[in-house]
């Protein structure tokens, strides 16, 4: 390989790698602003992740080109098929080598996207779970609120029954001291009634007598 092709190859890897950087800066810009439409327009609903993972395996092949060792996929492809046209008679093992690799890169490219579909729908299904989780939290919450509620009106209400009962009772006590009295006013009225039929038979008694007592003189 003569410095002229040398020259030309590592002017290729430059540009291959300014394309990158440029990639991975737009790449960056467009990631953030999603994030940040995601946040502000559905914050409960994460759907960011899906660009960024697809656009992702994009940026990652991309550095593989860049930044690989030795030439970019673009120029082995083209070199492979000078020497192929130029050296027919050398390609049959770098073929079957070729085959190999290409088997390899299908095999880690096949892991990768599989690897990132099954992260994605584990974070899906790990969303709904918190979101299913933070539900069952707030019905939780408020069934615990209803019932610190509800035990404090059964407080009050049973405070109030024994309120209403001490004064049921006081009531009662009351109102057998009044059927006492009544029954004592009773019979002292009876009593009363009593000496009052004694006084009127004795002044009868008296009357009679005295009506005696003035005929015996008259006589």
């Amino acid at each position: 390989m003569d410095e002229h092709e040398r020259t030309v190859r590592a002017a290729r890897q430059v540009d291959l790698r300014i394309g990158f950087y440029i990639h991975f800066l737009l790449f960056l810009v467009v990631c953030a602003g999603l994030l940040v439409v995601n946040l502000l327009t559905t914050p409960e609903v994460w759907w960011a992740q899906w660009p960024f993972l697809g656009w992702g395996i994009g940026v990652l092949g991309h550095a593989l080109c860049a930044f690989g060792s030795g030439p970019n996929f673009i120029s082995q492809w083209r070199l492979r098929k000078i020497r192929e046209l130029t050296h027919p008679e050398a390609t049959a093992t770098s073929r079957r080598s070729g085959i190999a690799v290409k088997t390899i890169g299908m095999l880690l490219l096949g892991i990768l996207i599989g690897s990132g579909g099954l992260g994605g729908y584990m974070y899906t299904l790990l969303q709904d779970a918190r979101e299913k989780t933070r539900n069952v939290e707030a019905s939780r919450d408020a069934l615990d609120k209803s019932f610190r509620a509800q035990e404090a009106r059964l407080k009050q209400l049973s405070t109030e029954k024994t309120a209403l009962e001490t004064t049921v009772k006081e009531t009662k006590d009351q109102l057998g001291q009044v059927h006492s009295s009544k029954q004592a006013a009773e019979q002292a009225l009876q009593k009363a009634r009593n000496e009052l039929a004694e006084s009127q038979s004795a002044r009868e008694a008296a009357e009679r007598a005295l009506a005696e007592a003035k005929k015996g003189a008259s006589q």
